[in-house]
């Protein structure tokens, strides 16, 4: 019973990791983001946007952070790129 109260008490309402690692963890993964859509929006260094998200998911999976549904709805799955729509994405109707 003990167990599961200490596990239960280190999580929040929404079910994230509240620990200082993870926290520095999600930190690091927002920069990441944001250096990946600012190089985007300048440059358009498609390669660089690519290794920068992979280092995102890479990061993800190591220290077990759930990313936010925003973000995922913002990122290709299948070729690692942000999805904007002038950019790289089109929106079809």
């Amino acid at each position: 019973m003990a167990s599961k109260e200490n596990k239960s008490s280190k999580k929040n309402r929404t079910g994230y990791l509240t620990s200082s690692t993870n926290i520095s963890a999600a930190n690091h993964l927002s920069y990441l983001f944001q250096t990946a859509h600012t190089v985007l929006l300048t440059t358009a260094d498609f390669n660089l946007v690519r290794h920068l998200i992979k280092q995102i998911r890479i990061h993800a999976q190591k220290k077990q952070i759930r990313l936010h549904p925003e973000m995922k709805r913002l990122l290709c799955s299948c070729c690692d790129m942000i999805l904007w729509s002038p950019l790289t994405a089109k929106n079809l109707f």
